[in-house]
């Protein structure tokens, strides 16, 4: 995972993911807290993340 701006953080309530959505970039990383694997996923521009749990 590489810097970037700030990011809104979701928790699931399973405490196994954790999605960051990038303020400023149009694209969220999910990451598999079990594994430590990440995912870099490019958003379009008018896209919200909600309700992920």
């Amino acid at each position: 995972m590489t810097a970037s701006a700030p990011a809104e953080a979701i928790l699931r309530t399973d405490g196994q993911w954790l999605v960051m959505q990038h303020m400023e970039e149009n694209r969220s990383t999910v990451v598999n807290l079990a594994t430590g694997a990440t995912e870099s996923v490019d958003l379009p521009t008018q896209a919200i993340v909600v309700g992920w749990r």
